[in-house]
């Protein structure tokens, strides 16, 4: 058995290896700040600011709307901006071996949605005799899931004249109040 032989040991250029780390280190660096702008443009976008009407000096955060539904007696509000439209029930679809607090999928416009009960998850006792005949299609920017309600859900902010007609809403009403 022979032993391997080893390359002849030759000199490195240190000034050339130092130049060549530093290279690194600078495209490293680019990449990194470059990366952070783009999650701090991605943060600005995402996160909710204030902003103040100049006609009456309010901001935003004193005048945003809410949805207000009903579960086990209790008064539930969800931010009008999550709140793409309101439905009627009728049309979910059990699927089986579902948790107890995944209804099923509701089809909106050819879109399969799941649907939520929240009494199991908050605990809260399941009323005999009232049924929960709508709910609410909630998203950031697009459909993602519905909430079932007990009531039909409103939007106490909504002018007067809206007010009176949502007292018994349309088939489905859209977040904005138009149905």
């Amino acid at each position: 058995m022979t032993t391997p032989s080893r390359p002849a040991l030759r000199s490195l250029d240190w000034t050339a290896v130092r130049s060549r780390m530093a290279e690194a280190i600078e495209q490293t660096e680019a990449h990194l700040k470059a990366a952070q702008q783009d999650a701090d443009e991605q943060s600005e976008r995402r996160a909710p600011r204030p902003a103040v009407d100049v006609s009456t000096g309010r901001s935003e955060e004193a005048t945003v709307g809410a949805v207000i539904f009903m579960l086990a007696d209790r008064r539930f509000a969800l931010e009008i901006r999550y709140v793409c439209e309101i439905v009627s029930k009728a049309r979910i679809s059990p699927l089986p071996g579902m948790p107890a607090h995944a209804c099923g999928v509701y089809d909106l416009r050819g879109q399969l949605l799941p649907v939520f009960d929240l009494l199991g998850p908050l605990d809260l006792p399941r009323r005999a005799g009232v049924g929960d005949d709508w709910a609410i299609v909630c998203g950031q920017e697009q459909p993602e899931f519905l909430i079932l309600s007990e009531a039909a859900p409103r939007n106490p902010h909504a002018p007067p004249w809206r007010r009176s007609a949502q007292r018994s809403p349309p088939q489905a009403m859209h977040g904005n109040g138009q149905p």
